[in-house]
């Protein structure tokens, strides 16, 4: 039976890999611009941003849980925070880089579009997930300008 990633995902052992590949990408990048950090939750993406790399000039939060957002903005870290689901979400401005680590998993394919349509043209769309939505192909994402670190869940320790 097929696990349902949804409710088992924060049990499972995820790719060591991916901040070390998310950072050496961003670093060899002069500069993000104005950044939008899809699923934000409590601000991880953010200290590795402003702290470590140093070269965002905006940086930008979305998220779907308030308490999670609250708690990102004691961090401090970012210019703007919103409580919003990416679908509904539509900022002054689009983006130069968009980031979305480990929140698009579940989400339906027209969700690809939608975030495409937030970046400016030659801007950059970085995603880290294990699963894509049905009908979606790595190489098609890639073909299209994304920069994709792909993972397989590596067993659950709810056991």
């Amino acid at each position: 039976m097929k696990p349902d990633y949804d409710k088992e995902y924060t049990y499972v052992f995820h790719s060591p890999g991916i901040e070390p590949w998310i950072c050496g990408f961003l670093k060899s990048k002069r500069s993000l611009g104005r950044v939008l950090d899809v699923g934000c939750g409590l601000g991880f993406t953010a200290f590795m941003l402003k702290l470590y790399l140093g070269n965002v000039e905006r940086l930008v939060g979305l998220d779907i849980q308030p308490e999670k957002i609250r708690k990102a903005e004691r961090l401090n870290l970012y210019d703007e925070l919103y409580v919003a689901d990416i679908q509904n979400f539509n900022p002054e401005q689009k983006f130069d880089t968009l980031i979305a680590l480990e929140v698009l998993h579940g989400l339906p394919a027209d969700t690809l579009m939608r975030i495409e349509g937030l970046v400016k043209e030659n801007g950059s769309i970085i995603l880290a997930l294990p699963t894509l939505p049905r009908g979606v192909d790595v190489k098609d994402l890639i073909e299209r300008g994304y920069f994709v670190y792909r993972y397989l869940l590596r067993g659950s320790c709810s056991d």
